[in-house]
């Protein structure tokens, strides 16, 4: 049988004055943020007409494509490398009705390997809700087309 040796007074007191210093520890706030009209730096704000957010905005066939969203669907696109996943993740977008993003992700794919499947999927789903002028775009803006 093994001996425990048994914790004086001192050492009780030890270990608990050890576990209030490490949990107990004070962190200060962070600073106030700083007035409206002043930016981070401490310069004033801008008086530019456009919004803050709208700068990184750019006009492609008549749509608003925001980079950080391309950003975001490129990180997206990195798991779908093989041609029927990606079919399959548009069909998935479009079951959810999620029609834009669907093509924006076939779009971005296009450029680094053929997906013909994708495209044909975004054509019948347009032509499903009766939306034939634009399934005729999609149609047209198939890079892999043979005309």
């Amino acid at each position: 049988m093994v001996d425990i040796p048994s914790l004086d007074d001192e050492a009780i007191t030890r270990k608990h004055t050890l576990h209030k210093t490490r949990t107990s520890k004070s962190f200060s706030s962070p600073p106030p943020p700083p007035p409206p009209s002043y930016n981070k730096r401490g310069k004033a704000a801008s008086t530019s007409p456009v919004p803050r957010g709208a700068q990184n905005v750019i006009q492609k066939d008549g749509e608003k494509l925001d980079l950080r969203r391309k950003k975001h669907l490129g990180k997206e696109l990195v798991w779908l490398q093989d041609p029927l996943k990606l079919a399959e993740n548009t069909v998935s977008l479009l079951r959810d009705d999620e029609d834009e993003k669907a093509l924006e992700i076939v779009r971005m794919a296009s450029k680094r390997a053929p997906c013909t499947v994708s495209w044909n999927h975004l054509i019948d789903y347009e032509m499903s809700k009766g939306r034939c002028q634009k399934a005729v775009k999609i149609y047209n803006e198939n890079p892999y087309l043979e005309r």
